[in-house]
């Protein structure tokens, strides 16, 4: 029971905080004492959360209080303790602090602090007899055994379970892994023997915790070419070669002692469709090696191994009476030959393997093949010869072909009627003949340390690697050095007093030979002047040819008419017959008894001989031939005798331009050589005197040609230094003015002015030193100049032309003398051109998207309509589309199609479109890259590098060599 107090005792607020254990739930505040009566104070047995000491508004209060509890102040209120009478007004005890607050209400206070050592048990205080009290936590709770060794103890059943033993294995086999209660799990490394994983390694032990190898494996081979390393993963030593690629098909690749040696593969290997190894470097250039003649026939061996073949039917397999070629045709499936020879209608060839090839008419065998049938068969593809060795040298003669085998023997196969088979009594008798033969070949009896084998019309010789000579077959004439007394010979005879022959070359009953020193002899039959000593007397022994220059590389016909060399120079000198002027000397009847010097030829490097026909090879891999035609063995693409030595096949590269002014055809060849061939009558492509040496495009127009650069400079006139461009140009036009586009803007030089053509506003001629701008308002995309007019196409696809209009070549719906432009004019009546072309006075433009031709100007020949020659003055729709380019010449135009496909029409009179009618456009070649129209010619470049031309040529512009207009308008190929 509570009472107010009767004493001056004061409890205040201090009093009253020691009642509390903690802070955290307070009893009665101090303003809630003062408003309690003595039953409300009994109240405060049971708590009530107030604001925590030091909170909001209750902070101030609160330390005054706690700083000194015994000062009155005006929020304490005076109540009367009822002990305080018992106890002499003495306060009680200051156990209260750890004391639960029920107690502490109700008075009761423990004797000590209710603590416990038990890690399960929890010790109170029981309010009611202030005594501490025991009891068990809950089970599952969380406890510790006091070891660190364990882990996840739990109390059960007022005890602390032991959790499972701690995993202490680090995984590592070069530590002792253990556990202490009071530190837990301990690490210490060992020195045992272990493994690192790596096959590589040898005694691995570890160390300081690490498992470390002793050694490592040894794969050095000490070759510094290699990169040598040990494959982890199966303990085998790996030697990488260096990588020495340089990504040059061109170059063989090598190492030597750590450093890569790129050294130029063989001229001729092949590194890409049509292209072939020159010097180290990829290229279209194909040369000539070798050329080989036969009777009526001859083929040619290119650097890049293939074999090209033209004239009677028989040398590519077909009859005589179904067709000659007069065209270089290649012969399929030969492409690593590296020797050919012909034969009367045959040739043989020998591959980089040893294997020897023949194809043609197969007369006595001599193709290597079975007769069918019991006589002449033509074999209309290469087949292979059965040798029972590797061949390294073949020769093809009249009826006979012979072969070098690797041991050093000769085997021959064909005829044997004069022992050319070198073995009497060998062979089968040939059909409706008492001659033998044997299509299977038959070795030379005797014969041994041969590397060289020729054959003549009946008889052959091998070359022996001592430098001396052995011959078989007929000595009718005494060409097998033996006295003519006796007429044939089976079996190998050595020529006696012959030490340093470097060459054999065989005629018709005649042996010459080039010796080492470069000198020529020969010995037989002389009357026809083949032995070239200056008398038409025979001779059984070999005597020296009248050469006043030594000589490199020698051939004689086998057909009787003589021989040809080519000195160490590049002078080709021939003796013999001039038949068809195959001496180079006026007259049919001028023979020379000794060597003659040509003239009219290039410093040539090999020579070849057939019946009255001889070619030489240049020191460019150009071939030159001459004399009869008759079967097209020339090769000039036509039938007909050629008196002067006419280039047949050049060895340009591909061609990668083609241009043409009114009498002029130029191209310019991926090595950066120019070609032209039309005007003045030159009949064939010759080089360029003024060529630029870095030329990429070529682009012909009415006074000077233009070239642009493979840096992309512009370059005009006919001789350094000429006019040029300083910036980059992208594309160049060139007529009555030359013009090139740099940047978008476009930049003309004009020989003349008085059409207004150079577009400055004014008539007045003054040839500037360099190009002027022409005043367009947007950027120029494309552009042509005709004679005297200047067109372009700008950037909206709008059509600019400006000069001469007498003939409405402004397109802009007049015409007339009066009616030309000194400023560019806009054409409004059609746009959207992406390219516009002009020549004389047309021009041509194609529609953007649709590649729709439009033409407009002079239009002679019906170029712009089939249904009038006349003057268009606005574009007129041709009815051609996806045409990606347009060629104009004065009276017919040519038009190529996406793809390849070239439209011509026009005038048809000298067969200049190539087409029957050229009312409208028609297909006139296929396989066309650009096209080019002059006077009336047309010539294309075809995708493969190749120009082909049709049409007049009477001042040559079909570059085959002759300079008329052939009757029949057929396509040449200029090779």
């Amino acid at each position: 029971m509570c009472v107010l107090p009767r004493s001056s005792r004061r409890v205040g607020f201090a009093d009253v905080w020691r009642l509390v254990k903690t802070p955290k739930v307070l009893w009665s505040a101090v303003a809630a004492v003062a408003l309690l009566s003595c039953t409300d104070f009994e109240r405060l047995r049971t708590p009530f959360q107030v604001a925590t000491p030091g909170s909001e508004g209750d902070s101030g209060s609160a330390s005054e209080s706690a700083d000194d509890p015994d000062e009155e102040s005006a929020d304490e209120v005076q109540l009367v303790d009822t002990a305080s009478e018992t106890d002499a007004g003495e306060p009680p005890v200051d156990t209260i602090g750890d004391v639960e607050p029920d107690a502490a209400v109700q008075g009761l206070a423990c004797p000590t602090t209710c603590t416990t050592d038990v890690p399960c048990e929890i010790s109170t205080c029981n309010p009611a007899t202030g005594q501490c009290e025991t009891a068990a936590v809950a089970d599952g709770a969380v406890c510790s055994d006091g070891s660190a060794c364990t882990g996840g103890d739990a109390c059960q059943g007022g005890a602390c379970l032991a959790g499972p033993q701690l995993g202490c294995d680090d995984g590592n086999p070069c530590t002792d892994d253990s556990c202490e209660d009071s530190v837990g799990c301990m690490y210490s490394a060992n020195s045992i023997p272990c493994s690192d994983g790596d096959l590589c390694t040898v005694g691995d032990h570890c160390s300081a915790g690490a498992c470390s190898p002793s050694t490592w494996t040894s794969c050095a081979d000490d070759d510094a070419c290699t990169s040598d390393k040990c494959d982890t993963n199966s303990g085998v030593c790996v030697h990488v070669a260096m990588n020495c690629d340089d990504a040059n098909q061109c170059t063989v690749d090598s190492c030597a002692p750590g450093t890569c040696k790129h050294a130029p593969a063989q001229d001729g290997t092949a590194c890409g469709q049509n292209l072939a190894c020159s010097s180290g470097v990829c290229s279209g250039k194909f040369k000539v090696v070798q050329v080989a003649m036969g009777k009526y026939t001859a083929c040619a061996l290119r650097n890049d191994g293939t074999v090209w073949c033209w004239g009677e039917g028989a040398i590519l397999g077909s009859p005589l009476a179904i067709s000659d070629t007069p065209t270089p045709t290649q012969i399929q499936g030969l492409n690593d030959i590296v020797a050919i020879d012909v034969g009367s209608g045959s040739a043989c060839a020998l591959s980089s393997t040893g294997k020897v090839w023949c194809w043609g008419r197969n007369d006595y065998g001599i193709v290597g093949q079975a007769l069918l049938g019991g006589g002449s068969v033509y074999v209309a593809s290469p087949s292979q010869v059965t040798l029972t060795e590797a061949a390294v040298d073949v020769a093809c003669g009249r009826a006979t072909s012979c072969a070098v085998l690797v041991s050093g023997k000769v085997a021959c196969w064909g005829s044997n009627a004069t022992g050319e088979l070198g073995a009497a009594n060998v062979g089968i008798p040939y059909p409706n003949s008492s001659e033998k033969y044997s299509w299977l070949p038959v070795v030379v009896a005797g014969s041994a340390n041969a590397v060289e084998v020729d054959v003549g019309w009946n008889h052959a010789c091998a070359r022996l690697k001592d430098g001396g000579c052995a011959c078989w077959g007929s000595n009718s004439n005494g060409q097998l050095a033996l006295d003519p007394n006796g007429t044939k010979q089976a079996g190998w005879s050595k020529v006696q007093n012959l030490a340093d022959v470097a060459q054999l070359a065989l005629g018709l009953a005649v042996s010459c030979i080039r010796r080492s020193g470069g000198t020529a002899a020969c010995w037989g039959y002389g009357a026809t002047y083949q032995l070239g000593n200056g008398t038409q007397l025979s001779v059984h022994a070999p005597e020296a040819v009248a050469l006043v220059e030594a000589v490199k590389d020698l051939a004689c016909s086998p057909f009787g008419d003589g021989c040809i060399a080519v000195a160490t120079a590049g002078a080709v000198y021939t003796w013999g017959v001039n038949d068809y002027n195959v001496q180079g000397t006026i007259g049919i009847t001028a023979s020379n008894a000794k060597p003659n010097l040509l003239g009219n030829l290039a410093p040539s490097v090999a020579v070849g001989a057939g019946q009255s026909a001889r070619c030489s090879i240049d020191t460019e891999g150009s071939l030159w031939c001459w004399g009869r035609n008759l079967n097209g063995e020339l090769g000039a693409g036509q039938m007909g005798n050629v008196k002067n030595p006419l280039k047949i096949y050049d060895s340009v590269d591909k061609a990668i331009s083609l241009s043409a002014a009114y009498d002029k055809m130029c191209l310019v060849t991926e090595s950066s050589k120019t070609l032209c061939w039309g005007e003045y009558s030159v009949s064939e492509p010759s080089v360029f005197a003024a060529a630029r040496g870095d030329a990429a495009k070529v682009i012909l127009g009415t006074y000077n040609p233009a070239w642009l650069t493979s840096t992309g400079k512009a370059l005009f006139g006919w001789s350094p230094p000429g006019v040029q461009f300083d910036g980059k140009v992208d594309f160049v036009a060139n007529g009555g003015c030359v013009c090139g586009i740099s940047a978008g803007q476009l930049e003309c030089w004009c020989f003349t002015n008085t059409y207004g053509q150079q577009g400055d506003g004014t008539k007045v001629t003054v040839k500037p030193v360099a190009p002027k701008l022409v005043p367009l308002a947007k950027p120029v995309l494309y552009a042509a100049s005709g004679f005297s007019h200047t067109c372009a196409v700008l950037s909206d696809q709008s059509a600019w032309c400006w000069g001469d209009n007498s003939a409405g070549q402004l397109g802009i719906g007049e015409s007339g003398s009066g009616k030309l432009k000194t400023s560019p004019a806009a054409i409004t009546s059609v746009s959207g051109f992406s390219s516009i072309f002009a020549a004389g006075s047309d021009t041509c433009a194609i529609k953007a998207g649709s590649g729709s031709v439009y033409c407009w100007g002079k239009c002679d020949g019906k170029t712009c309509t089939a249904l009038a020659s006349s003057p268009q003055t606005t574009p007129l729709e041709i009815g051609l589309f996806n045409a990606t380019q347009v060629a104009l010449g004065p009276t017919h135009m040519c038009a190529l199609k996406a793809g390849g496909l070239l439209y011509c029409w026009g005038s048809t009179n000298s067969g200049q479109t190539g087409t029957q009618n050229g009312d409208l456009p028609a297909p006139a070649f296929d396989q066309v890259a650009e096209v080019a129209a002059a006077s009336s010619a047309t010539c294309a470049l075809r995708t493969d590098g190749t120009v082909w031309c049709w049409g007049a040529n009477n001042m040559g512009l079909v570059g085959n060599g002759f300079a008329f207009t052939p009757k029949a308008k057929k396509v040449v190929k200029i090779p």
